[in-house]
């Protein structure tokens, strides 16, 4: 039977846990939905079955979720035998990250190379955000030139403005001689183009290192324990080589392996590998 037309078809058990046993060359899959999972990862004894394919014939066999018998994780077959006991950790889930992130951890993805990006924090939308500028504290010529001596692109933009105004080859000096209505339009425009994205291509460079969720997962790890660091397996990395302005926390290790050594040792963090 097709799906209503009025009811959107939808996966109704998206989480999966698949176990194998023996040499690794037969297992099954056990599909719940969401609800169910959560009951599962809050205690509650749950099992269910399925059928497990081996060298073309099927047989059904049972699953059950910390059961005080048998365990956390047990699997067994139709004829009673006991096919596979263990714990979540020796399955491999789909469909919902496990084991959860405990509560009050700070979140790091994972890049395909190994490049943390820090959970919750995103690039600079606007210029005043990556240069740390309040467009509203530039009031006077001094504001322009202290700002742009700390900004060369700002510099550069000024520089534009005075080449369009004909003004003397020196920016400062140009400021300087504005009179005032002239240097409340400067100051206006330089206020605008604050609150604009920033052009990566040529600014890049200029932006701090800390800008943007890899610097801040860079700036979290710098100042680490090099005993820490290693146990997780973080490698800060401050340029590839001269002239590199790759900067970054890279994770050289799996994710799950060094969340457990973060939960072990109570360093507070929690690694998941980002999805394409």
């Amino acid at each position: 039977m097709n799906p209503s037309p009025n009811k959107p078809h939808r996966n109704s058990r998206p989480v999966s846990v698949r176990v194998t046993w023996g040499a690794g060359d037969v297992g099954a899959e056990f599909k719940f939905t969401r609800a169910q999972w959560r009951r599962i990862l809050a205690g509650e004894v749950f099992q269910s079955s399925t059928w497990s394919w081996y060298e073309g014939r099927r047989a059904r066999v049972g699953v059950r979720f910390n059961s005080p018998e048998k365990g956390d994780l047990y699997v067994g077959g139709d004829d009673c035998s006991d096919l596979f006991s263990g714990t979540l950790h020796d399955a491999i889930v789909t469909g919902s990250e496990y084991p959860p992130p405990p509560p009050g951890v700070t979140i790091f993805e994972v890049l395909e190379a190994g490049t943390l990006l820090m959970e919750g924090v995103e690039l600079p939308e606007t210029r005043a955000e990556a240069y740390d500028l309040n467009p509203k504290s530039l009031e006077d010529a001094g504001d322009l030139i202290r700002a742009a001596e700390d900004c060369p692109p700002l510099e550069w933009h000024l520089d534009s403005e005075r080449d369009e105004a004909g003004g003397p080859p020196d920016v400062t000096a140009w400021l300087e001689s504005l009179p005032a209505r002239a240097l409340r339009t400067v100051i206006r425009d330089v206020r605008r183009w604050l609150r604009e994205e920033p052009d990566w291509a040529q600014e890049d460079d200029y932006i701090p290192r800390t800008a943007g969720p890899q610097g801040a997962a860079l700036e979290f790890f710098r100042d680490w324990d090099s005993d820490d660091l290693l146990a997780l397996g973080v490698k800060i990395v401050e340029g590839e080589h001269p002239g590199s302005t790759y900067y970054a926390a890279e994770l050289v290790r799996d994710p799950s392996a060094a969340n457990g050594t973060s939960a072990r040792r109570g360093l507070g963090v929690w690694f998941r590998q980002k999805q394409a």
